[in-house]
């Protein structure tokens, strides 16, 4: 695989640019706050909702899966449309509509024409509260969802990722997964379980509400008044996070006979509050974030051969933060991968990054950063994950300067407070040698 640069030759930082959207908002009668971005030019309007903690979390103990299981069923016909004959309507209005889910929220996103928004609205606040969850679609979506949850069973990178995560988090934890219980548990949902469910979680409290596109802020609230009013009050939720991650420095092995071994690694993290935040962010792009660019790039790749990819990327969720990198390598390799992992870890914790990593990295992230909003439904996901992180409206205009203003010295700084190697918990999934 040839090595390729992702961006131009760096050029020094500069003040910050224009940001790429104007975000306005406005706040609907129950108090609720919503961010939008209009564009005239575009004849289409895109709509984010985003129920925090109805995600995995919010699963039941013997019903692990079950937000999985609710937002495959919600589009399978609602209130006096079957399945066919609601899925049929959102495509004559030229409607989509999606449903997703993490561990910690379920997100709503549906797109439609500028004409057709006020039909969209109804149909997607019959999805949210008139569900029908028919028999038919119900033991068809089990057997897909059991045929997926098999194949994971087989998949190293899945297999090394679910025990690295109960392995840092305990098994107990919310963002622990065990897909063998949840395949048991798939045939246990029933629709009262999945009725429960949606009426205790996709609820007006803990909502976030985004838009983009072609509409005026006086239909916009009207619609999303509407919408609200129909979802059931619910209980507003308050979350601490940040527990001590387990079993730190160890070397977890699952031995598997598979050609290559699998290498997830995994470090305590930092929070997304924290001041220190934004130099960690470009310290461990530096280190293993930007492909062909960082140094377990060169070190594992470049220089050595031992492995076709290598990644490492900061996660801040509700519950908690960390540091997750994965790779591969032949079983022969395994240890001097961790060795070279450990070793990098060491040298940015003592020394830091040079000035030409640290202007590449700024550059990257300025660079890159318009085409976070290319399209509507691209505006709407990036407005939610910042509102999600409690971030301020002004933060897309103030982001530039605060990635701009870090210097090598600040960088080092939270290098030698965040990075400890001998904190290091790895999974390999593979041989033994």
């Amino acid at each position: 695989m040839a090595s390729q640069a992702y961006c131009p030759m760096p050029k020094k930082a500069t003040q910050a640019s224009k940001p790429p959207i104007d975000v306005k908002d406005f706040t609907l009668k129950d108090g609720q706050v919503v961010w939008f971005a209009t564009d005239p030019e575009l004849d289409i309007i895109t709509i984010g909702l985003c129920f925090q903690y109805a995600g995995s979390q919010s699963d039941p103990k013997d019903k692990p899966g079950l937000s999985s299981f609710l937002i495959a069923m919600v589009d399978e016909g609602a209130g006096p449309y079957d399945s066919q004959s609601f899925k049929k309507k959102l495509i004559e209005k030229n409607v989509q509509f999606n449903m997703s889910s993490n561990q910690d929220n379920i997100t709503v996103i549906f797109k439609t024409t500028s004409a057709n928004i006020t039909e969209a609205f109804q149909l997607i606040k019959l999805a949210l509260t008139t569900p029908n969850f028919p028999n038919e679609a119900h033991t068809r979506t089990q057997k897909q969802m059991a045929a997926v949850l098999m194949q994971s069973l087989h998949k190293p990178e899945a297999i090394a990722k679910e025990m690295l995560i109960n392995s840092i988090l305990g098994e107990d934890h919310a963002y622990s997964k065990n897909t063998e219980k949840q395949l048991a548990a798939l045939s246990k949902f029933t629709k009262k379980d999945l009725e429960t469910h949606l009426s205790q979680h996709i609820t007006q409290e803990n909502l976030l509400i985004s838009a983009a596109g072609n509409i005026s802020e006086s239909i916009l609230k009207n619609c999303l008044e509407d919408l609200i009013a129909a979802l059931p009050k619910g209980k507003k939720v308050t979350q601490t996070s940040n527990e001590k991650l387990q079993n730190a420095g160890k070397i977890i092995h699952k031995e598997m006979n598979v050609p290559q071994a699998t290498i997830m690694f995994a470090h305590p993290g930092i929070a997304r509050n924290d001041p220190d935040f934004y130099a960690a962010y470009l310290l461990i792009q530096a280190l293993g974030g930007s492909a062909f660019e960082s140094r377990l790039w060169k070190e594992v790749r470049e220089k050595r051969g031992l492995a076709y990819y290598i990644s490492l990327g900061i996660f801040s969720q509700k519950l908690q933060h960390g540091i997750i990198g994965a790779t591969g390598t032949k079983t022969t390799s395994v240890q001097d991968v961790i060795k070279l992992i450990r070793e990098q870890w060491k040298n940015v914790a003592e020394n830091g990054i040079t000035q030409e990593e640290l202007t590449l990295q700024k550059q990257f992230l300025n660079e890159s950063y318009p085409l976070s909003f290319t399209k509507t439904s691209d505006i709407v996901s990036v407005l939610l994950s910042y509102q999600n992180e409690g971030l301020p409206k002004s933060y897309i205009r103030e982001r530039e300067s605060l990635f701009n203003k870090l210097t090598t010295d600040d960088v080092k700084r939270v290098a030698k407070r965040l990075l400890k190697d001998d904190q290091l918990t790895f999974l390999i999934v593979g041989k033994k040698e």
